[in-house]
């Protein structure tokens, strides 16, 4: 079980090589809507045990309900570009309706404080208040209105560091909270809201982690929970009802992905294996639209001359399956995904593993 830490301290992709940046440009044309198609399924339940891949990232975190009514159904779409530019290992969060994209690389790898934020209803974006400092791989989520980033990546040596920034809207201001406990730093974690507590699963400091901590709001406290069933990086998680459901990512090298789901249960702290994810992979995006949970692109694709993944899967927690949706128009890694109402909104990112960040901005709508 969860046991509370008094503060101890203060508060204090991707490729984790840092090789040369070659950034890229490049965008996308007009995307039609196209309606969903079940390709493959995965019919074992969410007790069973996963198989790891062959070859052994914040996310909108929306406690949906867990339904099973069919396939779902939609299509893609483009949608305006990022405002200030390309950018790539940014945060990524639905807050009040809204996206917003925080940190990351820009164009030529240039480290990047800058917070746009983009109005679905009017198909724009805006700029707030930028970061204290440039950061990327934010921990980043929404909580009682606040945007909050525990935990985060700096500069090209990809240091950890556990300082935790909140924004309010209302002030348009960063401030400080507590921040993590000595010596659990970290960028690049699964990041999931469960009752008002930012959970941390695993992540990056100088290796992949597999430690899971969790920071009550109202308390200001950091807890430690059971650990990962194995070190991951550049991971997703998500809540659906009462359950976190964590998959993929990588053990820091950018070709060792997995396509393992771990379902954890916070009231008794404690981890079950899933069905594994149809395609093993690492710094892809993920969000919770009408209950299941959306995963989209990704790096570390050996078939691809680009190295990114183009597939678009969704888990359905009800029926304990996977289904493969129709895939990206434009694959990418290295950003985050953010669901508002029925639609998943995927901004920014890179269309070559490693570097190559791109203004592009598409989303996926619910039929």
């Amino acid at each position: 079980m969860f046991v509370g830490i008094s503060l101890l301290l203060s508060p204090g992709a991707c490729s984790d090589d840092a090789p040369s940046m070659m950034a890229s440009t490049g965008g996308s044309g007009p995307v039609g809507s196209t309606s969903g198609v079940e390709v493959t399924g995965v019919s074992s339940g969410a007790g069973s045990t996963a198989d790891t891949a062959d070859t052994a990232e914040v996310a909108d975190d929306t406690t949906g309900t867990t339904t099973s009514g069919g396939p779902p159904t939609g299509g893609w779409e483009t949608r305006a570009s990022l405002l200030g530019g390309p950018r790539q290992e940014t945060g990524v969060v639905a807050l009040d309706g809204e996206v917003y994209v925080l940190g990351g690389f820009g164009a030529a790898g240039a480290l990047s404080a800058q917070v746009e934020v983009y109005d679905p209803v009017t198909d724009t974006w805006r700029e707030t208040a930028p970061l204290p400092q440039p950061l990327h791989h934010a921990n980043a989520a929404a909580v009682g209105g606040r945007l909050f980033v525990a935990g985060y990546l700096v500069g090209l040596s990809f240091a950890a560091e556990g300082e935790v920034l909140v924004y309010d809207p209302a002030t348009d201001a960063w401030s400080t909270v507590t921040g993590m406990p000595t010596g659990t730093e970290r960028g690049a974690s699964g990041v999931a809201v469960y009752d008002d507590r930012i959970y941390l699963f695993g992540g990056f400091r100088g290796g992949a982690l597999d430690d899971v901590w969790a920071y009550d709001v109202s308390l200001d406290l950091w807890d430690v929970g059971a650990e990962l069933p194995g070190p991951r990086d550049h991971l997703v998680a998500e809540t659906i009802g009462d359950r976190i459901y964590v998959v993929g990512g990588r053990n820091a090298a950018i070709d060792s992905h997995t396509n393992q789901l771990s379902i954890y249960d916070p009231a008794t702290d404690t981890w079950e294996e899933g069905p594994s994810m149809p395609t093993s992979r690492g710094g892809m995006m993920a969000a919770v639209v009408d209950g299941r949970l959306f995963v989209a692109g990704g790096e570390g694709n050996a078939g691809a001359d680009s190295g990114v993944f183009e597939q678009f899967e969704v888990y359905d927690p009800a029926a304990g399956t996977w289904l493969t949706l129709e895939p990206m128009p434009t694959p990418r890694h290295g950003t985050g995904a953010a669901a508002v109402g029925d639609v998943f909104y995927v901004p920014g990112g890179a269309t070559v593993e490693a570097f190559g960040a791109v203004p592009v901005h598409e989303a996926w709508v619910l039929d």
